[in-house]
């Protein structure tokens, strides 16, 4: 006990909170135990609050000093976990993106920032709605996130950060990406600024559900040197999110991936990858 703690989506409980648990440790969850708006989270991302003290600008460059740099973070390899997802889960995901796409719809200013095309995002955050259907994938999620940075040498970021700046670690962002021919991430130098740690997972299968689509890494910037990562259906990559990466072009069917990053800033739901740590967004749901 300890470790994890139920968390309400609504709000952020204390280590203190603990003896007021309503299961055991004992990974339950994980096979959808938990009640909805209910998910564990690592007990550390809880306890480090004193950091939320400071003043929005200054909570901002707290968190932007303890990002690692690009330079650094394309000399840790990526962490490749095979079939991570099952076909049930798989199955689960699309159900998801299916069910909230059409709520994920979003608005500035008056205008649709939806635009289709050939990469389309539909954001899984969005309003809770992922955490409230579906709180022990979303547990597996954090949990994973948490032990591979935990657990391989050469990471350890987010406690690293928290004891840096004294600021608690969330979900930025969940992400259901489809891909049709011709989209793609060209820019070889791509990466996934102000986020801590990305986990993609596969949810299409390479031999037959599309052609092109292959994730790679920038592994020398001055020879221009790409690794090509082996990607298979349910296979889960989790790297630091300031390693450049890109994806070829998908030529023919359509590539599905989940994309989860954590940050140090609040849990997001508005519909899009929010760039504001703090404070309220501009997006707003239709």
């Amino acid at each position: 006990r300890g470790r994890w703690l139920w968390r309400p989506a609504s709000q952020y409980r204390t280590s203190d909170d603990d003896d007021a648990d309503d299961g055991d440790d004992d990974g339950s969850c994980l096979q959808g135990s938990v009640p909805k708006h209910v998910y564990y989270a690592p007990a550390s991302w809880h306890a480090c609050q004193d950091g939320l003290l400071l003043d929005e600008k200054a909570r901002q460059r707290a968190a932007n000093s303890a990002l690692v740099d690009t330079d650094t973070a394309r000399l840790v390899p990526v962490v490749r976990i095979p079939k991570f997802f099952s076909i049930e889960d798989i199955a689960l995901i699309h159900e998801a993106a299916r069910v909230i796409k059409p709520l994920a719809s979003m608005e500035r200013h008056g205008e649709t920032a939806r635009v289709p095309g050939p990469w389309d995002t539909t954001y899984l955050h969005t309003n809770g709605l992922f955490i409230e259907h579906y709180s022990a994938m979303y547990t597996r999620l954090l949990q994973t996130v948490a032990e591979v940075d935990a657990s391989t040498p050469g990471w350890g970021v987010l406690q690293a950060a928290m004891e840096k700046n004294k600021l608690p670690i969330r979900v930025r962002t969940m992400e259901y990406h489809e891909v049709t021919p011709g989209g793609t991430i060209a820019d070889v130098e791509h990466y996934d600024g102000g986020s801590l740690i990305t986990m993609d997972v596969m949810l299409a299968d390479p031999d037959k559900d599309f052609e092109g689509g292959k994730f790679q890494t920038l592994e020398d910037e001055d020879t221009g040197r790409l690794e090509q990562h082996k990607f298979q259906q349910g296979d889960a990559m989790v790297f630091l999110s300031h390693k450049n990466h890109c994806v070829s072009q998908v030529t023919a069917g359509r590539r599905n991936v989940l994309v989860f990053e954590v940050w140090q800033g609040e849990e997001r739901t508005c519909p899009h990858r929010c760039c504001k740590r703090w404070g309220p967004c501009t997006m707003c749901l239709k």
